[in-house]
């Protein structure tokens, strides 16, 4: 597939070419090829993305325009098949344990508020509405859930309630903020854009808090400077009734991946991994208490 993308390339040809994986994704194939004197990644779609809430073209027009932010590498040729191919950025790959430097806390933070500025966007991205479409996926494909899945659902449909109540101040949100995402430069960059679309930003801010098993204090450092002032008692619970979706999200990411993925990943693993942690949120005697600071 590699070769059949590089002969897609009508600037490529007659060029000095060679490629290499790259490792780190687990929904798609990933190379940098060189071409002269120039590096590029070529994204190979996995297979029935569309199933995970993915839209290659949404992806590639929101990636331009992050681009123009200096904040995504440049899109320089996308194929009929979904598969992208963005300049090579040489830079520093961040680890959890960079992330969770408060440097570098700081610094992704005023990176997400200003993609954040964003929002002139057709595509919605809702944590809800996700959930419930991955739910009739995999239950469409045989999946078997959990014992308490009906207790979550549950718990979910309490915090959309109660969140309802909260103004609703929507942009761009990157909705997948893991550690092999970013990219230092001298300047943070963020690649991987497949889940993009405008939605609620502390969802942002929470799914890069779980990915990242933030602690409350890495959690105050973030929303202090993401928001560029002290966090109130109602930002921090919706930054944390968030992390609970985040949570479920990657839960049942995970569950769709495990009846149409052909990756060699232990997908029932991270499922249950992130059940777990939603469970233990749930359960939390603090629940209750940010359901009435949002309402």
């Amino acid at each position: 597939m590699i070769d059949k993308v590089i002969k897609e390339i009508p600037q490529w040809q007659g060029k000095k070419i060679s490629y290499t994986s790259l490792s780190g994704g687990i929904t798609n194939l990933n190379y940098k090829v060189d071409v002269d004197d120039e590096s590029f990644v070529v994204c190979i779609s996995g297979a029935k993305t569309s199933l995970l809430g993915i839209d290659r073209d949404q992806e590639r027009t929101i990636n331009e325009a992050t681009a123009k932010l200096g904040i995504a590498p440049q899109v320089v040729h996308s194929t009929d098949d979904g598969h992208l191919v963005t300049r090579f950025i040489e830079g520093k790959a961040f680890s959890e344990e960079d992330v969770r430097i408060e440097k570098n806390i700081e610094r992704i933070a005023k990176t997400i508020r200003k993609f954040h500025t964003l929002s002139d966007f057709p595509w919605k991205f809702c944590s809800f509405r996700m959930i419930e479409n991955y739910a009739k996926t995999a239950k469409d494909h045989g999946a078997q859930f959990p014992p308490q899945f009906s207790q979550m659902i549950e718990q979910m449909n309490k915090i959309e309630k109660a969140l309802s109540n909260q103004p609703k101040k929507l942009c761009l949100c990157h909705n997948d903020l893991l550690s092999g995402n970013f990219i230092d430069d001298g300047t943070i960059r963020i690649i991987d854009w497949e889940y993009a679309g405008v939605g609620d930003p502390f969802f942002d801010t929470a799914n890069f808090s779980t990915n990242h098993v933030f602690t409350n204090e890495h959690d105050k450092i973030l929303l202090n400077h993401y928001l560029g002032k002290e966090p109130s008692d109602t930002d921090t619970a919706h930054h944390n009734l968030m992390k609970i979706m985040s949570y479920f999200r990657e839960a049942m990411w995970a569950q769709v991946q495990m009846q149409i993925s052909t990756l060699d990943e232990d997908f029932e693993a991270y499922r249950d991994k992130h059940f777990d942690r939603m469970s233990d949120c749930i359960d939390s005697e603090k629940f209750e208490e940010y359901l009435k600071a949002v309402s």
